[in-house]
């Protein structure tokens, strides 16, 4: 049975405009958002060279797939540079923060279930 929080979405590239976050050098552009699907949202991330999102615990699990670029992630217990091409889950609760290196950085990130906007 379909879930009724849970819509068949088809959105064309035009609709999706960059914005910047609240964090320096990052922009998002919101694929699917968390009104859309109660099972996840998908967000697509530009990053500046050096860009970067300092070590912060999520409620939710997530996925980062590296699109172009290099992208270190870390956690308490390792660090990893994934280039394109390569990808990052991380269960709920972890503690992780990520940063572009050597150059500028596209990720597409998945969140399930949606996280909470703080851009």
């Amino acid at each position: 049975m379909p879930d009724r929080n849970c819509r068949s979405v088809i959105a064309r590239s035009a609709s999706f405009v960059p914005r910047a976050t609240r964090r320096a050098g990052i922009r998002e552009r919101v694929l699917l958002p968390r009104e859309e699907c109660s099972h996840q949202n998908i967000v697509l991330l530009d990053l500046d060279e050096g860009a970067r999102v300092d070590e912060t615990p999520t409620p939710t699990s997530e996925s980062f797939y590296v699109l172009d670029g290099t992208v270190e992630f870390s956690t308490a217990d390792w660090t990893a540079a994934l280039g394109a091409g390569e990808l990052c889950h991380l269960a709920p609760g972890v503690v992780h923060g990520l940063r572009a290196v050597g150059g500028p950085a596209r990720i597409l990130v998945i969140f399930a279930p949606p996280n909470e906007a703080k851009s």
